[in-house]
């Protein structure tokens, strides 16, 4: 008896081990598929380009000039805050630091041939330069092209006018970009966190620091017609989805555990064996979760679903037991676990198999899923039938058989209880004739429902997002290698273009480093 006492203590520190080592995935793109390449060039594109872990402020309003002045004082505010905040952006970088500019127009004429070089540090040269200047002066006097009065004021040498590409990056001074619409009607702040939040309950308190302080900027600002402020990006989703996470896990196990207790309190009326049973119940949760900690350490926001299946399925078990046990009261409760844990124990491992083999589907939370709920069920087969009649056998032995011979009445079920599950059965298909189901292969199945978050980024591309266009990744070991990919690449969309195949495309080529033509450039 000590010996199992102590084996069931030794069984605690791998459980202790296990919900240590318990982390939450939030991340809505590791529900998919791994091994599908869209979703590998996803997940590039989320880590390298799409900046997840930015959150971004949107501001709505009918006035323009107030939306800027409201977003300035935001992003004051929030650099302000130490340790707050990383980098702060309400408008286009080059605004604030137009010598960015500068090192990307140098980068673009280090990729340049040889012989466009060399011209141009002829006209660079002390002789051709002050003609050059007259001749920009003169341009300036008579040009009625806004766009070209703003670029020669700041570049009069021409220096931004790199041959190989129009140059749009570089002379559009007055292009807000993605930072605000057109009409100014609509702008959005992008905001670093200070470190990457990889825990919901970090990202959800980051976030709620954030929000006073742009509400007191608001506030501060006095602003007679107010933008409307949303919050969107990879904090708000990862906060969102987590708190949404964690209050669904804990309705649905509440859930299940009341309707349980409700229905063994309606057939057995019994306190003791019911707290027992939830007690126990919610032990196989935490074993589970244990488990889960072990073998997987992440558990994905769709697997915690495993929780209500879990304990629908575990307290059948208890119950049956139970059942037994006051059916056989005068026999002993060792007895009547050696007669029945067999057929519990079968059917758990035949339980856990069905679930299991989604472990051959291709979404990784419901391999999950399936994994948790088949080790919760043989952890919650050994848990009822190892300790649940041994507290409770006073219980047991206070059920009174009846004396040999006789047997309790059996009076025959009123008619009308055969009308119920026929009309039960009846509701059920008018409502699904009438409604039938609609398969939807979209993603919006994935979304949380009710989120501010999703609403904000649905507005935020529809209004700065642009026409719908495909990213395409390329990777190399090297920046040539990729440079040589990225022109092969251009020329067969040059191919489709021509062919009609596609509309357009836009490639990065004249930004591409080009380290052999950088090493000239550096010894000249």
């Amino acid at each position: 008896m000590k010996s199992s006492r102590w084996l069931w203590l030794l069984l605690l520190l791998p459980v202790a081990f296990g919900l240590y080592r318990l982390r939450f995935d939030t991340e809505v793109l590791h529900l998919l598929p791994t091994d599908l390449p869209e979703v590998r060039g996803l997940r590039a594109w989320q880590e390298h380009f799409a900046g997840a872990g930015q959150l971004m402020i949107t501001l709505t309003g009918d006035n323009a000039a107030e939306n800027a002045r409201v977003a300035e004082a935001i992003a004051s505010r929030l650099r302000e805050v130490p340790g707050l905040t990383g980098d702060v952006h309400w408008q286009a970088p080059w605004r604030e630091h137009p010598g960015g500019m500068a090192e990307l127009a140098a980068a673009r004429w280090l990729n340049q041939p040889a012989d466009v070089v060399d011209e141009l540090v002829a006209q660079l040269d002390p002789t051709r330069v002050e003609a050059r200047l007259k001749g920009r002066r003169e341009q300036l006097a008579f040009s009625l092209s806004p766009d070209e009065l703003a670029r020669l004021s700041y570049d009069p040498l021409g220096l931004l006018d790199v041959p190989g590409g129009d140059g749009a990056e570089l002379e559009r001074f007055g292009d807000e970009g993605p930072f605000a619409t057109a009409s100014g009607q609509f702008r959005v702040i992008h905001v670093q966190p200070p470190d990457a939040a990889g825990d919901y309950r970090r990202a959800e308190d980051w976030l709620q620091r954030v929000r006073r302080v742009v509400y007191e900027a608001l506030v501060a600002s006095q602003s007679a017609e107010p933008p409307v402020v949303k919050f969107t990006g990879g904090p708000a989703f990862l906060a969102e989805i987590g708190r949404d996470m964690e209050t669904d896990m804990k309705r649905s196990v509440m859930g299940t555990a009341i309707v349980v207790a409700l229905l063994f309190a309606l057939v057995h009326r019994r306190l003791r064996p019911l707290l027992w049973l939830v007690t126990l119940c919610g032990l196989v949760l935490l074993f589970a979760m244990a488990a889960g900690g072990l073998i997987f350490q992440r558990l994905n926001v769709v697997s915690l679903g495993f929780a209500a299946i879990l304990l629908g399925l575990v307290v059948d078990y208890g119950l049956v037991l139970y059942q037994e046990r006051l059916a056989n009261a005068a026999a002993d409760w060792r007895s009547v676990r050696r007669e029945v844990a067999p057929g519990i124990f079968w059917s758990a491992i035949t339980t856990a198999c069905a679930f299991a083999l989604l472990n051959f589907g291709g979404l990784p939370g419901l391999a999950q899923l399936g994994t948790l709920v088949a080790v919760g069920i043989l952890i919650g087969a050994a848990v009822i039938t190892g300790w649940l009649l041994g507290p409770l056998e006073s219980i047991a032995r206070a059920a009174v058989p009846p004396p040999a011979g006789e047997h309790p009445a059996v009076h025959p079920p009123p008619a009308w209880r055969g009308l119920v599950p026929a009309l039960l059965l009846l509701i059920a298909a008018a409502y699904v004739g009438l409604r039938p189901p609609v398969l939807d292969a979209s993603s919006a199945p994935l979304r949380p429902g009710n989120s501010p978050a999703y609403v904000a980024l649905d507005e935020l591309r529809e209004e700065i997002g642009g026409e719908e266009s495909w990213a395409v990744l390329i990777a190399g070991r090297s920046e040539q290698a990729v440079a040589d990919a990225l022109a092969k690449l251009e020329q067969r969309l040059a191919d489709l273009q021509r062919a009609g195949s596609i509309e357009g495309y836009a490639l990065p080529t004249a930004l591409m480093p080009s380290p052999e033509r950088h090493r000239r450039g550096i010894r000249a």
